[in-house]
């Protein structure tokens, strides 16, 4: 995680052979008071900008950060799924990452030779901008965002639990 150009969370070795940079996401966050509550559940890792402390909004999350790239020996990466909001509110899957910047759901990156995609899910539609194999979402004070890693088969089932969990709180 980089917060103003700054490594704050890197992750270590077991990641190198997809991830070969000590940070290989970055967040954007205000440049006046911001907390970040950090949750670890067995698939996902939760991220949620506390809105008592965190004055500047929207947080903008960046995977994997504007400098890095994923990086893989199968081949380049590609969005197996987004599930985007229509002009309603409900959900539609897109075929191909759009070109301007959305609200969406969830999505799922496929990295070639590997079994898992990584994932990203929001309890409500949140703004969403692809370019490539990056995603940037912004994220109000309160709101969560959710990553981690899923088979295709249960990406669906991945980030619905993840809308079950806000809607239980």
């Amino acid at each position: 995680m980089r917060i103003k150009d700054e490594d704050a969370l890197a992750w270590g070795n077991p990641a190198d052979f997809l991830w070969p940079n000590t940070a290989p996401a970055s967040i954007t966050v205000g440049t006046r008071r911001s907390r970040l509550a950090w949750s670890f559940e067995d698939d996902a890792v939760r991220i949620e900008p506390v809105a008592l402390w965190s004055t500047e909004a929207p947080h903008e999350f960046i995977f994997p950060g504007e400098h890095f790239g994923w990086t893989a020996w199968g081949g380049p990466s590609h969005w197996l799924r987004i599930i985007a909001a229509d002009e309603h509110g409900e959900e539609r899957e897109l075929t191909e990452p759009p070109r301007n910047a959305l609200k969406i759901f969830a999505a799922a990156l496929l990295v070639p030779s590997y079994d898992e995609a990584i994932c990203f899910a929001v309890d409500r539609p949140q703004s969403a901008h692809f370019q490539g194999a990056t995603i940037r979402i912004s994220i109000s004070p309160g709101e969560p965002l959710w990553f981690g890693l899923a088979t295709a088969n249960e990406f669906e089932s991945w980030w619905r639990l993840r809308q079950k969990k806000q809607a239980s709180k």
